[in-house]
């Protein structure tokens, strides 16, 4: 009740009267005892208690379990609350805030080789998943050099204050003529022309939408640790693989890289790989500025436009034929009239070119020129607004040797009709058959 020294100051203070006066300081240090014994009676048998409790080794076995239990959803909880979530739609919303991009990657030709490309990108402000200005690089260089002279690199660029198009294809970058660079330009923003998309808001949101089996996976950056999400989706690209993987920042909730494969295992050498997306960058001066190089063919669509739209008897009618078929019709007859010496004709459906170099040409058909058409063996770049489609052909020559000959063709509109042309040959005249 009380402590032994309590009990002797106690008794050691009572002192005895008569019986109503003892009984009444009996009394009263009984109170004052029971009192004090109140207030330290929690401190004193609490703590008893718990050491008589903890002398049992189960106990003491169950009450360890029940604090790593306790610390195990403690840290959870705390983990929960400090990693950020994610969502799709907060990447749009994100992106939509986004004022320049620069990507930078490889991908693998057709000979499995692998080569650099990089790209600049200022989103267009009506539609972010398409670009404004857009500068795209292919060659071998390191990531981030910018040389707007190099005549080795393939370039597009796409310019929204000029309302053009320009690409250009270095010596050896293309089969067709492996001697000759030549440089495109066409009126209108063209996208299709490169292989990365701009990545804008718009992009995610349509893919999204479009792609099929979209699979979320939550994780961490391999290299700097912070938390992800991996994201895998089936959607046709440009370069034949369908099979996408992005990583997504979740603190920040943007892409940081994706890759493309070409099968949905997401195994072996992606098709193209982009790392590392950097938002904002300093854009380097002139980056979307187009300077032709040196001894570079020129083909000017626009010209070409102006050309046939102010007078339509260039080229022949393609009304009410499909694509494919037009430019079927159009390097048939053109072969057609060079057989024949229709000099007229054929010099009729090749607008661009010069009279020297027409002359030029007219004296080589006459020498060792065609005297069949073969075949039209297929049709290249057909959707690529950015240069022009291509008709390769296998010709018999007058010496009874075979030979290809590759054209690039186009259908252009003169008023209310539709007038297919020749733009000109890819490489050669005429060539080893491929």
């Amino acid at each position: 009740m009380t402590t032994p020294d309590d009990i002797e100051k106690f008794i050691k203070e009572t002192t005895l009267g008569t019986k109503t006066e003892m009984n009444e300081v009996v009394r009263n240090r009984i109170f004052q005892a029971f009192e004090k014994s109140k207030q330290t009676k929690s401190a004193l048998t609490e703590p008893n208690i718990w050491r008589i409790i903890m002398k049992s080794r189960m106990t003491k076995l169950a009450t360890a379990a029940v604090i790593i239990i306790a610390a195990v959803i403690l840290l959870t909880v705390l983990d929960k609350s400090t990693t950020p979530t994610w969502a799709l739609e907060q990447t749009i919303e994100t992106l939509r805030e986004i004022e320049s991009i620069h990507i930078s990657g490889y991908f693998l030709t057709a000979d499995a080789k692998k080569a650099n490309f990089q790209a600049w990108i200022i989103p267009s402000v009506e539609d972010s998943s398409k670009s404004a200005y857009y500068r795209f690089e292919a060659g071998r260089f390191e990531p981030g050099d910018f040389n707007p002279y190099d005549q080795n690199r393939h370039v597009v660029v796409v310019s929204e204050k000029e309302n053009s198009t320009y690409t250009y294809f270095p010596t050896n970058s293309w089969t067709f003529y492996p001697n000759q660079k030549i440089a495109y330009i066409s009126e209108g923003l063209d996208r299709s022309s490169k292989d990365p998309p701009c990545l804008g808001s718009n992009f995610f949101e349509e893919m999204k939408e479009q792609a099929q089996d979209w699979q979320e996976e939550y994780g961490k950056d391999e290299e700097t640790g912070k938390h992800s999400v991996f994201v895998t989706c089936n959607h046709p690209s440009r370069i034949g693989a369908n099979y996408w993987r992005f990583q997504f920042d979740m603190e920040t909730k943007l892409p940081v890289r994706y890759k493309l494969f070409r099968n949905q295992n997401y195994g072996a050498e992606p098709v193209a790989s982009v790392d590392p997306i950097k938002y904002n960058p300093t854009l380097p001066d002139g980056v979307f500025e187009f300077h032709i190089p040196e001894e570079t063919k020129v083909l000017d669509h626009r010209e070409l436009s102006r050309i046939v739209n102010t007078n339509p008897t260039y080229g022949i009618d393609v009304n009410g034929l499909n694509p494919e078929d037009a430019y079927k019709r159009i390097v048939s007859d053109y072969w057609e009239a060079v057989i024949d010496q229709d000099w007229q004709k054929a010099r009729r459906m090749r607008p661009l070119i010069g009279q020297q170099e027409w002359k030029e040409l007219q004296d080589l058909y006459m020498s060792v020129g065609p005297a069949k058409l073969l075949e039209i063996t297929e049709l290249i770049n057909v959707d690529n607004k950015a240069s022009f489609p291509i008709v390769p052909c296998l010709l018999r020559m007058q010496n009874g040797v075979n030979k290809a000959g590759v054209l690039q063709v186009s259908i252009e509109q003169a008023g209310d009709e539709k007038r297919g042309v020749i733009v000109d040959s890819l490489g050669p005249e005429f060539s080893e058959p491929l």
